[in-house]
């Protein structure tokens, strides 16, 4: 009985792993997916603020409280590239002034033509 409930426990927590694995390589593969083509093309602000958090997970769970206030707002022609560089910053920024613990709260607001 004991050698099944250890053995169950390993399946969790290798299952758990792979699914983490699984997160951020499609993370990071959709980060380097996005080329300069120099043209905008439809995306998600939202999409690409959780694939930065997908990338920084490790430091997320160790001492942060995450708050995504996400509103409803629909892709918008952009550089996604370029988007992804800036919140790349703006979070490593902010997980850095933090000292990696803390309140992080990410707002997400559709402000008439404004994105904020």
């Amino acid at each position: 009985f004991e050698l099944e409930t250890q053995f169950r426990r390993n399946t969790k927590s290798i299952q758990l792993a792979v699914d983490r694995v699984s997160k951020i390589m499609y993370a990071l593969k959709n980060f380097s997916h996005f080329d300069s083509s120099g043209e905008k093309v439809e995306a998600s602000i939202p999409n690409t603020i959780d694939m930065v958090l997908t990338i920084y997970q490790n430091q997320l769970k160790k001492g942060i409280d995450l708050v995504k206030e996400y509103q409803d707002i629909p892709p918008i022609p952009c550089y996604p590239d370029d988007l992804l560089h800036v919140w790349t910053n703006l979070i490593y920024n902010s997980l850095q002034a933090m000292s990696f613990k803390g309140k992080l709260t990410i707002t997400v607001q559709n402000l008439d033509e404004l994105v904020m």
